[in-house]
């Protein structure tokens, strides 16, 4: 699998609490209400799943498949991964496009190695 450019994406959860963690993806209670992303060079796209707990089912694996970024980005990404790849299908996606040299780019943690040792 040959990977480049990027893809940006971003998802949104229910936000039940679960071991003192809001909105954790380690607990049925929560699923992706709503994810979108856009590619290095396509429009933004979105999908909204609302009740459907497994409605975002697939949804990982049809956008690395589709675009076969070299990075995925986003704000705090770790925590969507999460959630994204509960469903096996997903999760063998995501794991092979890691094999193949797919990095995630998060741009929180980049935020913070920037700006969160500046003394105030």
């Amino acid at each position: 699998m040959k990977l480049e450019g990027y893809v940006v994406m971003d998802v949104e959860t229910t936000i039940t609490p679960f071991m003192k963690r809001k909105a954790s993806p380690f607990t049925p209670e929560n699923w992706v209400v709503a994810g979108a992303y856009k590619g290095q060079h396509t429009d933004v796209k979105g999908e909204y799943w609302g009740d459907d707990k497994r409605g975002s089912e697939g949804w990982l694996k049809a956008l690395l498949e589709t675009y076969r970024p070299r990075y995925m980005v986003g704000f705090n990404i770790k925590f969507d991964v999460m959630h994204m790849i509960k469903y096996p299908m997903d999760f063998e996606a995501y794991r092979e496009w890691i094999v193949a040299g797919g990095q995630l780019w998060d741009t929180q943690l980049a935020e913070y190695l920037l700006d969160g040792q500046i003394p105030e």
